[in-house]
């Protein structure tokens, strides 16, 4: 799957907001598979990463599209041109940032650009 993360950080009142923007046609269930895959061994329990799946919009994704997480201290929100909905899980949400920024990130390049923009915030 060709997704590329465009913004990823406005650190103020423990706000972090993650913009995915599609570069190809992909199927809904692909992109929330490698959310899960990434989530998952950091989730102590997996009902949040249940209730994730549930509220994303049952519709394929197409290029151009754009995904919104919106992390506001123990709540995930979701937002889409289809819809969206929140979970309500600290650990959810500290895992979502520890796949971003953790000791482990999916893409050190991209923590590392993160880190350098903070201070220019």
């Amino acid at each position: 799957m060709s997704v590329r993360l465009l913004l990823l950080l406005r650190v103020r009142l423990r706000l972090i907001i993650f913009l995915f923007r599609l570069h190809c046609t992909s199927l809904v269930s692909k992109f929330i598979d490698a959310i899960g895959e990434a989530v998952e061994p950091r989730l102590k329990e997996l009902h949040p990463l249940d209730e994730f799946k549930a509220i994303f919009p049952k519709v394929d994704l197409k290029e151009g599209d754009k995904i919104l997480l919106e992390i506001r201290g123990d709540k995930l929100l979701l937002h889409t041109a289809n819809g969206g909905g929140t979970v309500l899980s600290k650990h959810f949400a500290l895992a979502m940032c520890d796949v971003f920024f953790g000791s482990n990130p999916v893409s050190p390049e991209l923590k590392e650009s993160v880190l350098k923009g903070i201070p220019h915030l």
